[in-house]
C-alpha cells in the first residue's frame, strides 16, 4: 500500500455566483488549513492564477466556455482517509462559491526514507 495518495485540487480565484475575486489571503489561509490536517500532513502550491475554460451545461451556449483562473495545489493523503479529503473540498466548494471544484487523484506516493537518520551520521 502506498505512503500517500496524491490529489490535485484547482481553487478558482472569482466567487462563480458573486463574481468577487477572493482575497490572496483567504485563498492561503485555505493551503495552510488543509495542509495541516492530521491526515494530509503537508501540500504544495503548483500554480498561481492558472488560465482555464470549462464548459457549463446549465448556461446557455453564448456563454461558454467559462473562462477562469485558479490556483493548484497537490496534497498526499493517507489512503483510508480519501473522504475526508473528499469532504474537506466539499467545503471549499461552498467556501469559494463554486459549482464544483477540480479535484484529481493524481497518483501514489512512497516516502523514501534516508538510512543514515541525519546528515551527521558517517556513511560505513
Amino acid at each position: 500500500m502506498p505512503d500517500r495518495i496524491v490529489y490535485s485540487i484547482a481553487i478558482p480565484l472569482t466567487d462563480q455566483f458573486t463574481g468577487l475575486v477572493h482575497p490572496l489571503a483567504e485563498l492561503r489561509e485555505w493551503f495552510l488549513r488543509t495542509a495541516e490536517l492530521e491526515f494530509c500532513r503537508g501540500g504544495s502550491e503548483i500554480g498561481v492564477a492558472l488560465y482555464g475554460v470549462w464548459y457549463d451545461p446549465d448556461r446557455p451556449p453564448v456563454e461558454n466556455p467559462v473562462e477562469d483562473h485558479s490556483n493548484w495545489y497537490k496534497f498526499g493523503v493517507l489512503p483510508d482517509r480519501v473522504n475526508d479529503l473528499r469532504k474537506h473540498v466539499e467545503r471549499a466548494t461552498q467556501e469559494f462559491g463554486q459549482k464544483s471544484i477540480y479535484f484529481e487523484r493524481a497518483g501514489e506516493v512512497d516516502f523514501v526514507e534516508n538510512p543514515r537518520k541525519s546528515p551527521d551520521e558517517s556513511s560505513t
